[in-house]
C-alpha cells in the first residue's frame, strides 16, 4: 500500500483538485493553468501536508516506541553499496533519517515491512524497515561484525 509519493506528479490530475479547492474557497481558476506559480505553489502544500499527515499518522497510531532496523543500499554515482542495518528507536526516525536530503520521496507497506525509494542528485537510496519483534529488540547490533544480508542467520526472526 503506497504511503507517501512525491514522485512522478500528474500535473493534470491535480489540476482537477486545484479546480475544486478554488471553486470551494471562491477562487477564479481560469485565470491560473498547470504553469502558473500559484497552481504549483498550491501543489507543494499538498504534497507538504501529505507528508505531514503521514508524520502525524506514525506518531499517534503507531507505537511510538517500536524499535525498528533499516536495511538498503545507497544509489552512489560510482556503485550501489549496502548499507549496515542500523537500528532505530521508532519508526519516525527510522523514515526521516531514509528520506533526509532527497528530493523524491515514494514510501510504501506490504506485509508490515515498510519500503522507501528515496531519490537524490546521485541516484537512488532503496531501504526496507522492519519493526523489532521482542528476540529483536534483544539484539546487539555489532558495527564491528555487521552482517549486510537480512537473510543470514544472524537476522532470522527479529522482525515482525
Amino acid at each position: 500500500m503506497k504511503l507517501y509519493d512525491n514522485n512522478n506528479i500528474n500535473y493534470a490530475e491535480w489540476f482537477v483538485e486545484f479546480k475544486e479547492y478554488c471553486e470551494d474557497n471562491n477562487i477564479d481558476h481560469t485565470q491560473y493553468n498547470e504553469d502558473s506559480d500559484f497552481f504549483i505553489n498550491w501543489i507543494h502544500e499538498e504534497i507538504s501536508m501529505c507528508w505531514n499527515n503521514l508524520m502525524d499518522e506514525i506518531r499517534f497510531n503507531i507505537d511510538i516506541n517500536q524499535p525498528c532496523v533499516v536495511f538498503g543500499t545507497l544509489g552512489l554515482w560510482n556503485a550501489n553499496p549496502n548499507i549496515i542495518p542500523r537500528r532505530f528507536k521508532n519508526l519516525e526516525d527510522a523514515i526521516v533519517t531514509c528520506v533526509e536530503k532527497c528530493d523524491y520521496i515514494s514510501i510504501e507497506e506490504n506485509d508490515g515491512i515498510i519500503s522507501i525509494r528515496a531519490t537524490h542528485h546521485d541516484g537512488t537510496n532503496k531501504f526496507d524497515i522492519y519493526k523489532l519483534n521482542e528476540q529483536g529488540r534483544e539484539l546487539n547490533f555489532d558495527y564491528g561484525d555487521y552482517d549486510i544480508d537480512k537473510h543470514t542467520e544472524k537476522f532470522k526472526g527479529i522482525y515482525e
